[in-house]
């Protein structure tokens, strides 16, 4: 009896895994949610609020903290493809995190290595990457935008990260958004919304949508700094 992966390659030599191309979807400088809201922490001293995010907010101590859990909700949703929203604190400084995910380490998924990183051009973004993926026997290419909506390139307060599939095998639709908000010089709110969905033959579930938004915090967190 042939093999799943036997039966892959069969797919993938023969075309079938090649899937159409996907465009952006949507505004690659839209917010994830609405601007974060000030803490309701107490105000002592005449000091002035705390900043925090849906998924990382102070104590009342003025300790940042992480949500509970870094994937908040997941699941399939009505379009047909699994979807996972989450995020947390991060001891780092934004611009710190930004150079970061401005390298293949920074954007790299767990199972897969990054073949090709060319910067671009948009006039909405400030800065344009694209990708060429590889896993197993599957390739696939994914643009990333990012835009400093608040701050400047050299002290950005709020950046927001969009990357979308454009082509590629098996994967008929991934997309996703990263916003990171400066709440003091050493924290980063982070936010992560991850959309996958793949043909038949991919095997794609909501684990590989929370998978994938876990990696790319752990990156954020863990990849050192260029």
């Amino acid at each position: 009896m042939r093999t799943f992966w036997s039966l892959l390659l069969i797919a993938a030599l023969s075309g079938c895994g090649n899937e159409p191309p996907t465009p952006f979807s949507g505004e690659p400088i839209t917010p994830l949610a609405p601007a974060a809201p000030t803490s309701t922490q107490p105000v002592e001293n005449d000091e002035p609020a705390l900043d925090q995010t849906a998924f990382c907010a102070p104590d009342a101590a003025g300790v940042y903290r992480s949500a509970p859990k870094l994937v908040a909700k997941s699941g399939k949703n009505p379009q047909g493809r699994f979807s996972a929203e989450g995020g947390g604190c991060i001891e780092r400084p934004l611009a710190d995190i930004l150079a970061v995910m401005q390298t293949p380490a920074g954007v790299k998924w767990k199972k897969a290595r990054v073949d090709k990183f060319d910067p671009g051009t948009d006039p909405l973004v400030d800065w344009l990457f694209t990708a060429v993926y590889k896993e197993n026997i599957a390739s696939w290419t994914i643009e990333w935008r990012q835009k400093v909506a608040q701050g400047d390139l050299v002290d950005p307060q709020l950046v927001h990260i969009r990357y979308n599939r454009t082509v590629g095998q098996f994967i008929t639709f991934w997309e996703g958004g990263i916003d990171l908000q400066k709440l003091t010089p050493t924290v980063t709110g982070v936010t992560i919304s991850n959309e996958i969905q793949g043909n038949f033959l991919a095997g794609i579930n909501t684990s590989h949508a929370e998978g994938g938004l876990q990696d790319l915090f752990n990156n954020m967190k863990d990849v050192p700094t260029p």
